[in-house]
């Protein structure tokens, strides 16, 4: 009797530790899960990112059919292209220093307007902002 007490003393003292390591695995997997969940947001915002790019190629670099826009500031003599990247860095500053949208709406505007803004990237003349008149308005 005595000794199948010890047993049974034993055998709930490994319980216990399978008990200990069963829940250290379930932290484990708590956290692989919020470290799979925080991959999975930063891939969210790589595809919002490509998608706005790929949207904006499509409108301003290969859809041929359509006149490429363009934004022109004339001031006295000159006329001076403003380039889209240009105007859409201006509202994502004006994202950056407002800050009224939640957090959640502020990242994906954000990373809209970098997709927007990379595009203006694929032009030759990306930094080139005064041209003559007549180039510009042609």
């Amino acid at each position: 009797m005595y000794k199948v007490k010890i047993y049974l003393f034993k055998v709930k003292i490994y319980l216990y530790k399978v008990k200990i390591y069963l829940f250290k695995v379930k932290i484990y997997l708590y956290k692989v899960k919020i470290y799979l969940f925080k991959v999975m947001k930063d891939i969210h915002y790589f595809l919002i990112f490509l998608v706005s790019f790929l949207v904006t190629v499509w409108i301003n670099y290969l859809n041929n059919s359509v006149k490429i826009q363009k934004l022109v500031l004339r001031w006295e003599e000159k006329c001076f292209h403003i380039h889209h990247w240009l105007t859409f860095s201006g509202i994502l500053l004006s994202f950056v220093l407002g800050r009224y949208l939640s957090l959640a709406h502020f990242n994906i505007g954000v990373v809209i307007l970098l997709g927007i803004i990379a595009e203006d990237f694929l032009f030759k003349d990306v930094f080139s902002f005064c041209k003559p008149c007549e180039e510009l308005l042609s």
